[in-house]
């Protein structure tokens, strides 16, 4: 675990500015911390992809794209709280302001916001768990993709080698119907991360927040 402790010299010194911008703060470096722990470990660098099909109306970016005849594609969790998950997701078919107003409309989809501008089709998504990343994070496997459109989803699951899939390959059939698996394959994981592509993907306020925090000496 990680702690961000802030201090003021004065009562009542940190309004609505401050607090919306140590949220976002640390919600991107706890996102960088779990990414930087699973590409610099020296241990377990070996991995297996599995990917699969799912059909049904189990998950909720299943449903969400049925209802609003869009594709969406999971980018990353952004935070975890014992009850819920804020995801990101990209609208990469469709109408962003489609996906955001029909979003709570889903079961278990609880709230949804833009993330950045919304010309950018990039919306936060808070989920009630147990939702897929965290039920395969919970057995040692990572949510590497997924795209769901009104045919389907398709989902690839990282799982390091010396662990064993039998309890995440039961848990995903107790919880999805219509699974299958269409492909699996031995990979590395990757060690370097690219940082300039990381900086293109953030949106201007995204930039921003990290320059004030910066600046600010928060790091």
């Amino acid at each position: 675990y990680g702690t961000v402790s802030v201090y003021a010299t004065q009562r009542e010194a940190f309004d609505q500015m401050y607090e919306d911008l140590l949220t976002n703060v640390t919600s991107l470096l706890v996102n960088y911390s779990r990414i930087l722990e699973q590409r610099y470990s020296d241990s377990n660098s070996e991995q297996i992809e599995r990917e699969f099909e799912l059909g049904g109306s189990t998950y909720p970016l299943q449903r969400l794209a049925t209802a609003t005849d869009s594709r969406l594609q999971f980018d990353t969790v952004a935070e975890h709280t014992d009850e819920t998950v804020r995801i990101l997701v990209t609208v990469v078919d469709g109408a962003a302001e489609t996906v955001l107003a029909n979003a709570t409309t889903i079961n278990s989809i609880l709230a949804v916001e833009p993330f950045g501008a919304i010309e950018a089709s990039q919306l936060s998504l808070t989920i009630k768990k147990p939702f897929l990343a965290s039920v395969i994070g919970k057995h040692g496997g990572r949510l590497v993709h997924s795209v769901s459109d009104p045919t389907g989803t398709t989902i690839r699951v990282a799982v390091p080698t010396n662990v064993s899939p039998r309890p995440l390959a039961d848990s995903l059939q107790s919880r999805y119907d219509d699974i299958h698996l269409i492909s699996q394959h031995r990979t590395e994981r990757p060690r370097n991360v690219d940082v300039s592509a990381a900086v293109e993907m953030l949106t201007d306020r995204q930039r921003e927040i990290l320059s004030a925090a910066y600046h600010g000496g928060y790091y």
